[in-house]
């Protein structure tokens, strides 16, 4: 169903931008706004390329291939996230509608966010569930998607998400920037 949605709502991100272009729906937006929105995009498929060429296990289906030995994958961008696949795609896809140059594009791109957060919560409860040493590795390495963002927190309930909204942007990438640079220490279940 998630991929179904993501099929649907990714080309209607372009087309709302087209017509966008088209009918002038849009005030323009910087002229520097298109340059920094496709380093954005790059810096996004980057990070999506270096995730499915670190981790042989990669996959756009989520399943444990136990055919072929599935294990914990921890080298590369997984050092700093859990699913720097879905990190990259969200990254690449927000700098879609800016761009395109288009407000309207935002509203898809957003419902996209949304489709892509669920996913990374179901794929990581399948993670959690079925492959083992997974529950370890995500003791150490704490966020899903953002570091600084979103983790898994111990409570005396046991292991809830928790998502940590910043309500600035700026806070939240000098937040995340410092998580990043900054080692932490293993989370403790009680």
């Amino acid at each position: 169903v998630l991929a179904a949605l993501y099929t649907v709502i990714g080309p209607a991100i372009l087309v709302l931008g087209g017509l966008d272009q088209r009918f002038g729906w849009s005030a323009p937006f910087a002229p520097a706004t298109p340059v920094i929105a496709g380093l954005v995009m790059a810096l996004g498929y980057g990070i999506f390329s270096w995730a499915m060429a670190s981790n042989p296990f990669f996959s756009t289906v989520v399943r444990i291939q136990t055919e072929r030995g599935h294990t914990v994958f921890t080298g590369g961008p997984y050092r700093f996230v859990r699913h720097p696949g879905y990190a990259g795609g969200l990254i690449l896809t927000l700098g879609t509608p800016f761009l395109l140059g288009s407000w309207p594009a935002l509203i898809p791109t957003m419902a996209l966010v949304g489709i892509l957060v669920v996913r990374t919560i179901l794929e990581d409860r399948t993670l959690h569930r079925e492959l083992p040493g997974y529950a370890e590795y995500a003791s150490r390495v704490r966020y899903r998607l953002l570091p600084g963002s979103w983790r898994w927190q111990s409570d005396r309930a046991g292991i809830r998400a928790r998502l940590l909204l910043q309500a600035h942007p700026a806070a939240l990438l000098t937040r995340c920037l410092t998580r990043l640079l900054r080692p932490h220490p293993p989370l403790v279940h009680n």
